[in-house]
């Protein structure tokens, strides 16, 4: 391809004609797609005030660019490494494709991503937040609102499943014989996960008001658990986010500690505490890789580490 400065459309279908491809070889999760998408256009924008685009970027250009990231306040590695890993294998598509001559991302070194330790409420703080909603469920003048709430964090902290997960749980997939959930995860795997005798009760006392949620153009039938007027057609991640801080701070709880990631974390590490297998707490979240699992290992290390300035006689004397 000739250089000088191409026009926005050029840079937009070379994305576009990279993320089909991707999408359609490898059954790429939506979430993925999107992001893989925000990440080439912000590279775009970038390359245009260099007076350059997509194909004619040098590896110069490519530094200069996370270089960018880097300084961008509160840009996490996370985002970092997975922009990176965008860029690699959009230049190695259109390489592979005739459209460019040169990978100029072969002798860039990946961003290293900070393993972070997982922030999550403790068990106590956990119990507080149950035991608020237990209450609200059993009294609050909000009944419909109470209930599905209690189901969201019965679920969530319960069973351990991703937000995009949860919200959008399609009726029909919670069996009680036996007690699992049928998941559709990341990239389309099925994974079936465990449910306890208080989400049933949770569910079932749920769904006799689960109608409050469902639009009036629907005329009571919709698809999903939990129906809403959003254009999905099921609640929205933001919004049980947003619930779930709300009801923290209705119960003289530090907001910042939820989120329905954080209640996720909460689910594995308060598993692993109690003496549960690794492998286990893999396949229930649905990771591919056990050492994406292995950051929750810091739980049992502190622990340890407890235990024996506790109990050692060394540490005694």
């Amino acid at each position: 391809m000739s250089g000088g400065l191409a026009s926005d459309g050029e840079d937009e279908r070379l994305i576009e004609l990279f993320l089909d491809a991707r999408f359609a070889e490898r059954n790429i999760a939506t979430n993925t797609i999107l992001a893989y998408r925000s990440d080439l256009r912000a590279l775009a924008l970038f390359l245009s005030t260099l007076g350059k685009r997509l194909t004619t970027a040098s590896r110069e250009d490519l530094q200069e660019w996370f270089s960018h990231l880097h300084d961008v306040r509160e840009f996490k590695s996370s985002s970092s490494a997975r922009s990176f890993a965008a860029l690699r294998q959009f230049y190695r598509f259109i390489v592979s494709e005739g459209l460019l001559a040169h990978d100029p991302t072969l002798h860039i070194e990946a961003p290293r991503l900070a393993r972070l330790l997982p922030q999550t409420p403790s068990l106590q703080v956990m119990r507080l937040l149950l035991e608020g909603i237990e209450r609200e469920a059993s009294s609050s003048s909000s009944k419909a609102d109470a209930l599905r709430l209690r189901l969201l964090l019965s679920l969530c902290y319960g069973s351990g499943l991703r937000v995009s997960e949860l919200v959008g749980l399609g009726c029909g997939v919670l069996s009680r014989e036996p007690p699992v959930a049928k998941i559709l995860g990341k990239g389309g795997k099925t994974r079936f996960v465990p449910l306890l005798e208080s989400t049933f009760a949770a569910y079932d006392s749920y769904m006799r008001v689960r109608s409050h949620f469902i639009p009036k153009h629907l005329k009571g039938i919709s698809p999903y658990i939990f129906p809403s007027s959003s254009l999905s057609g099921h609640l929205t991640r933001q919004r049980f986010g947003q619930l779930l801080k709300d009801a923290a701070t209705r119960f003289g709880l530090d907001a910042s500690r939820f989120s329905p990631h954080k209640l996720r974390h909460a689910f594995a590490t308060h598993l692993l505490a109690g003496g549960a297998d690794l492998r286990a707490i893999q396949t229930m979240l649905g990771h591919a890789d056990i050492s994406t699992t292995q950051v929750y290992t810091h739980l049992l290390d502190e622990q340890l580490q407890q235990l024996v300035h506790s109990k050692h006689p060394l540490a005694k004397d």
